[in-house]
């Protein structure tokens, strides 16, 4: 046998025989265990609770943003992110993105696989016989939108293209919308409703969403054809929010995609060499990156609360720990005048520490399963908020890791006081 294999053989038998021992003593020792178990249990709760709440909180606004489409440029009068030296009554001052810009750039791109204009109404109502939905969001779309964002329909259909080309009157209806203007019906599909005293015929109804963590919600907007909602708005108006989306190509890098569009649209602008572009290339990282240095302060922030409860925690194992050295203290001193080693004693107490850090680690861990999956029942059964908590696998495991370094961190000094006794003195000790 080689002394490699020797040395693992020996080394394995001591960690299963001290961990056998360890497990022994906290058995014996329930009160004690218990007391240090309770003050681990919830330091892990209060750190890995905090991590949880500030991952959830994180992996829910990147999904709602994310939502509005990852890949795609959004071209609009005004941008998501402000430069502190151009004043905002330049941007003011901007021309809206237009219809016509749509087909220039449908004509004009090589790197676009999609392009869709769209436009927004301000709040207004909707009617159906004696219902009225108020405080509807009113979205005109044209044909390509489909291609940008997939619609998740209860009942009906999207837009067919010769609805686009005659500008009929009709409409894709969020749930809530539905529900308030058709309550008694079991399908909305085929009847009317009213807006601007004009009919609208229902040709689709969107499955319930509820609201994001920005409180938005597709279930109170309603979709339209840009070519109707054109009829009631003027798209020269400054205050009409309007946007072109576009959708880069299969292997077309978003940067490629903004560089041709700034082209085409200076172009289209007649904006000299010297001037600043008159329009923003908006995308979805300038939002995220936003919350990137809060998420970042969150993290410190639990870190720290989670950090004094586990110091506790800590400093409640290590005087157990203490205690346990002084009680068995003669029982320490035959183990060595039978030829223990320092090393056995050491790694025993060690591994007596580790167990108790990591018994309450799982139990600590249970606690915040067991608090996130009621916390998600509520938000489930008491709010329309679509807002999930998950306990990630690299929490779990920050936990557990967490655990078994408390362990060796507080139990490191008392674990070495108890193997470096002298085995006589120790034998006397009472």
């Amino acid at each position: 046998m080689s002394k490699f294999v020797f040395y693992q053989t020996m080394i394995f038998k001591v960690i299963s025989q001290s961990t056998v021992l360890a497990t022994k003593e906290l058995y014996n020792n329930k009160l004690r265990a218990l007391l240090s178990l309770t003050g681990i249990a919830i330091g892990i709760l209060c750190i890995i609770s905090v991590f949880t709440a500030v991952d959830s909180l994180e992996r829910n606004i990147k999904k709602t943003i994310q939502s509005f489409g990852n890949n795609l440029v959004f071209v609009e009068k005004w941008p998501w992110e402000f430069k502190e030296d151009y004043p905002w009554w330049i941007y003011l001052g901007r021309p809206n993105v237009s219809p016509s810009e749509l087909k220039l750039v449908q004509v004009k791109s090589k790197l676009a696989a999609a392009v869709a204009y769209q436009i927004f109404a301000s709040s207004t109502k909707l009617e159906s016989g004696d219902n009225v939905a108020n405080g509807v969001s009113i979205s005109g779309i044209s044909e390509d939108y489909s291609k940008l964002k997939e619609f998740a329909y209860a009942d009906g259909r999207f837009f067919l293209s010769n609805e686009f080309y005659s500008n009929q009157g009709v409409v894709i209806l969020g749930n809530s919308i539905s529900t308030v203007l058709f309550p008694n019906d079991s399908s909305a599909i085929g009847k009317y409703v009213k807006y601007q005293g004009d009919k609208l015929k229902v040709v689709g109804v969107l499955k319930k969403e509820g609201k994001d963590i920005f409180q938005n919600s597709n279930d109170n907007i309603a979709y339209v054809t840009t070519g109707y909602l054109l009829r009631f708005i003027d798209p020269k108006n400054t205050n009409v929010q309007q946007q072109l989306l576009v959708k880069p190509k299969e292997g077309i890098d978003l940067e490629e995609l903004k560089s041709e569009l700034t082209g085409i649209l200076r172009s289209t602008r007649r904006l000299g060499p010297f001037d600043i572009d008159n329009f923003a290339l908006n995308q979805i990282s300038m939002i995220t990156s936003i919350f990137d240095p809060v998420f970042l302060i969150l993290y410190i922030i639990g870190f720290i609360i989670g950090g004094f409860s586990i110091l506790v925690g800590g400093f409640g194992i290590a005087n157990i720990m203490f205690v346990s050295v002084k009680e068995r203290t003669s029982l320490i001193g035959v183990k060595k005048a039978l030829g223990a080693r320092n090393s056995y004693i050491l790694i025993e107490f060690l591994i007596e520490a580790i167990l108790l850090c990591l018994v309450g680690g799982i139990i600590g861990l249970a606690l915040v399963l067991g608090l996130f999956k009621l916390a998600n029942y509520g938000m489930s059964s008491g709010s329309d908020i679509n807002f999930e908590f998950v306990v990630s696998t690299k929490n779990i495991l920050i936990g557990l890791f967490t655990s078994i370094f408390l362990g060796i961190v507080f139990g490191i000094i008392p674990a070495l006081m108890a193997s470096r006794l002298n085995p006589v003195d120790a034998m006397r000790s009472t």
